[in-house]
């Protein structure tokens, strides 16, 4: 029998319904929105600014060799889920793509294309590159008339040369580049070979993995102390041995560009890198050692470095060495390196192309004699100065074919030449710490300056040349007191030599050069920094000009020089409204010419006012908070704030000494910068009616202690800004959240146990429990057992009975930075759930220590405005909301 519904009764059903929908939807959505599994969109104003095409903007910057073009990079935008997707395997904390032999950051990568800009004509034209691959790694041939990337199908790398003159390209490769440990290739000076690694001839099919386990997991510790950090993708077993053995082994090979023709150097093995010779005919090869290891990432396996010549035979048969990390091996090689490159410091290939070029101590030729001596003439020899020479290594590569270039008794550093190879420039200290060491300590000196330390501390740094046919004139370009960190003279400008490396750029005349730098001041709010270039006469340092001075009220940044008498220059220029672009200055008539157009995709967000405030704690230390507030904020509104932030530590043996630390960090900030948005930018949530503040918050204390101090300086720090906004009558203090990144979402986690302040929190890839990194952690270098309490009272998760607010926590599946594997946000959401706490947790597959995937981004903002919009924006509607649920209604 068929039924139908009365018309009268069926219309008021339908009533009925609508009516339950009207009031039942909010609530449902919302409850959707937070625990639905599905990839979700948020609103579509936020998207607009998230997906916005900000990736068609770019600088002028990489210029090629004959000075006519400039070469843009095209992409495709954000990464797509579906790429990250793609099988990798990550062996030793290193991802490889096995379909494709390559790292995977190159099958992730968005670069699609290339573009070249003639800047002289304005004038744009298009590489032809595969429409089914991606590309990446372009290099211009020495004189500029081509262009060889890599392009990377869905299977396989070659490499690519494009001619510049009609844009076509040539596959040249015919098989396949391995891509994995080298992702780059080199050209000869000639142009006319590249060296790059191929894919062996004859491999074999991957290494299978045993059906049923060939041996139980075995570890043994060590030999002695062998602190090392926590990381998460090490090595497991014998297999994933084979599989970075089978992905790493390529063969090198020297192709001619004209006819593609493939020479081989050597055998295949696991190369890590190749410096080639600018004539191609010697090479300095690094290999990956065996046995690899199951306690430490690849980038700390044994490794082993020598020089070969074309033909593949040794010259220089151990010139660095580094033992595998898990066994003790005091072999020859090792002893090998001592004899041969003991004491060559800065050893590279000659800057004029022919042989090599070092620094040593001039030997001391009293050695072999020094058994007959008397004893009482020992104090005497050794305070007998050798000097410091710059030394030319030639073919064969044997104690015989070395010759020195210059000499002198001051250390120097810092080696250029000039184009020609005619001119050396160089920089020495003049008195202080340096020019005190002994002889003996020459060593030590060298090891400071490789770990960037400052070469001179209370000193002079004088920059100076000589002509290396006359060596004994020695020219000033100036002399600087490197305390005086407010009148830095610059940097000599350089340029792209005739065999690859840089040289100095010198006027046509031969009489000048030129120095870039950045003025600073120990004021940045009120005299921002700016750029400049003085032009210096080579004779005579008191002759020198100011040639470029930036705006200061714009940051500018110097570019690229397109002639050498520096008469036109590309300057990167943006303001706090402008955004940046890059501009053609022609110092010799003053014109300026803009060169590029790039596009504010959301200046409802640029426009955000942003005010700047320096707020004092009560121990007296000052720091700095930015607020960004929206565009039509009224002033005396007190609008629900959303905070970001990332702790920095300070330490000094005084409260003084620290706060001049946290002052010497300020000095590059420039407030004329342009408040660029990037897809996970929290200003965006001005357009939801926001302030989004930005707090420092400074970890202050005796170096190597300031964590002692964590708990208090984080509780004072945010509770100084929240009172000094909240008197500005900027935010409401009841309607606040907080949020931060990796170790800032460690620090939201902790101001949610330690503080009442916040009503939600947004925690991404964080840490939430120190015991997980017992053997240091940040700048902490103190391990548990010596600062025990510390680490336990940093730690969340520890604390979690504590917790106020309700807190969202996203971590990347794949996350391999040290210390915040995704457990932690795993275990610290079961502490919260089991203690009947608010929060939610969301883990985004593929990705890494922060979202990389567009779909990510969405989901992420979907579910942040939604969170943000219950528990800040209306507080009172999601605590009535869960008094009638009887808990958070998220579970």
């Amino acid at each position: 029998m068929k039924h139908e519904l009365h018309p009268v009764k069926s219309a008021s059903v339908f009533l009925l319904l609508a009516v339950l929908v009207v009031f039942t939807v909010p609530l449902y959505a919302q409850k959707m929105i937070i625990s639905e599994e599905a990839y979700l969109k948020p609103p579509q104003e936020i998207m607009d600014v998230v997906i916005a095409p900000r990736h068609n903007n770019y600088t002028l910057s990489n210029l090629s060799p004959d000075g006519v073009h400039f070469l843009i990079t095209k992409s495709s935008g954000l990464t797509k889920l579906a790429d990250m997707a793609k099988p990798f395997y990550n062996l030793g904390e290193t991802e490889f793509d096995p379909i494709g032999n390559r790292s995977r950051r190159l099958t992730t990568g968005t670069t699609i294309g290339y573009e070249l800009f003639n800047w002289e004509y304005r004038t744009t034209s298009a590489i032809q590159v595969p429409i089914d691959a991606k590309v990446s790694g372009a290099s211009w041939s020495p004189d500029g008339s081509k262009l060889a990337y890599l392009a990377h199908f869905d299977d396989a790398t070659h490499i690519y040369i494009a001619d510049i003159e009609t844009g076509k390209s040539k596959k040249l490769t015919r098989v396949p580049v391995l891509a994995t440990l080298i992702t780059s290739f080199s050209w000869t000076s000639d142009g006319e070979k590249i060296i790059t690694v191929l894919i062996p001839d004859f491999r074999g099919p991957e290494p299978g993995r045993p059906y049923v386990p060939a041996e139980p997991k075995v570890r043994v510790t060590r030999q002695g102390d062998t602190t090392s950090r926590t990381y998460r993708f090490l090595l497991k077993t014998p297999h994933d041995q084979e599989l970075l053995e089978y992905y790493t082994t390529g063969q090198i090979a020297l192709i001619d560009v004209e006819t593609g023709n493939i020479q081989k150097i050597g055998e295949s093995d696991m190369y890590r890198s190749i410096n080639m010779a600018p004539d191609g005919q010697f090479f300095r090869v690094t290999r990956m050692l065996k046995p690899f290891s199951y306690f430490t990432s690849m980038g700390s396996f044994g490794s082993y470095e020598e020089m070969i010549d074309i033909n593949a035979n040794v010259l220089i048969d151990t010139m660095s060495y580094r033992s595998p990390p898990d066994i003790d091996v005091g072999d020859g090689r090792a002893r090998i390196q001592s004899q041969i490159l003991s004491g060559k410091n800065n050893l590279g290939w000659a800057y004029d192309g022919n042989g090599m070029t070092f620094i040593q101590q001039e030997p001391d030729s009293r050695e072999a004699g020094r058994a007959e001596e008397p004893e009482e003439q020992e104090p005497q020899r050794r305070r007998e100065p050798r000097k410091y020479q710059l030394m030319r290594w030639l073919y064969p590569f044997d104690s015989t074919s070395m010759e020195v270039i210059y000499e002198q008794e001051n250390n120097f550093s810092n080696v250029m030449f000039s184009e020609d190879f005619q001119m050396l420039f160089a920089r020495e200290t003049l008195g202080g710490e340096t020019q005190r060491e002994t002889q003996g300590d020459f060593q030590r000196v060298e090891q400071r300056q490789a770990r960037g330390e400052e070469a001179a501390r209370g000193g002079t740094q004088h920059q100076f040349f000589v002509k290396l046919s006359d060596p004994e004139t020695k020219y000033t370009i100036y002399k600087y007191d490197t305390e005086d960190r407010y009148n830095n003279p610059g940097s000599l400008m350089s340029k792209r030599g005739p065999f690859g490396s840089s040289v100095v750029r010198i006027s046509t005349d031969e009489q000048y050069v030129y120095l870039s730098g950045t003025k600073t001041d120990s004021l940045p709010e009120i005299n921002p920094p700016f750029p400049f270039i003085d032009k210096v006469s080579m004779y005579n340092s008191e002759d020198k000009v100011r040639i470029f001075e930036g705006d200061q009220d714009a940051y500018e940044r110097v570019g690229t020089a397109l002639d050498d008498d520096l008469e036109q220059i590309m300057v990167t220029r943006e303001t706090r409204t402008e955004i940046s672009n890059t501009f053609m200055h022609n110092l010799k008539t003053g014109e300026v010419k803009k060169m590029t157009d790039n596009i504010d995709y959301s200046p409802e967000i640029t426009h955000a006012q942003q005010r700047e405030y320096t707020v004092e704690r009560v121990d007296g230390f000052k720091f700095y908070v930015k607020v960004t507030l929206p565009p039509d904020y009224v002033e005396g509104t007190k609008l629900p704030a959303m905070f970001w932030f990332y702790p920095r530590e300070y330490g000094g043996d005084t409260m003084a000494d620290a706060q001049a630390a946290y002052d010497r960090g300020r000095r590059a900030s420039n407030k004329n910068r342009f408040p660029t948005v990037g897809t996970r930018s929290m200003v965006i949530l001005t357009k939801l009616g926001y302030a989004v503040v930005e707090p420092d918050c400074p970890i202050v204390g005796k170096p190597g202690m300031m964590n002692d101090h964590y708990e208090q300086d984080l509780r004072n720090s945010l509770w100084a800004v929240i009172d000094h906004l909240d008197k500005l009558s900027l935010i409401d203090r009841d309607r606040l959240g907080i949020g931060g990144h990796s170790y800032g979402a460690f620090g939201t986690a902790n101001a949610m146990v330690y503080t009442p302040f916040f009503k939600a929190g947004i925690a991404g890839d964080g840490n939430y429990n120190r015991t997980l990194t017992p053997m240091s952690f940040q700048s902490e270098r103190r391990n548990i057992w010596d600062a025990r309490e510390t680490y336990f009272s940093m730690s969340p998760l520890l604390n979690a009975e504590m917790f106020n607010g309700a807190l969202l926590m996203y971590h990347g599946m794949d996350d391999a930075n040290t210390g915040t594997f995704p457990i932690n946000s795993e275990r610290m959401f079961q502490a919260l759930d089991g203690l009947g706490k608010d929060a939610a947790l969301y883990m985004y597959p593929y990705e890494h220590h922060g979202p990389a995937a567009e779909e990510t981004f969405l989901d992420m903002w979907a579910r942040w405005v939604e969170w943000l919009d219950k528990y800040v924006m209306n507080p009172e509607k999601a605590k009535e909301e869960k008094k009638k649920i009887g808990g958070s209604g998220i579970r």
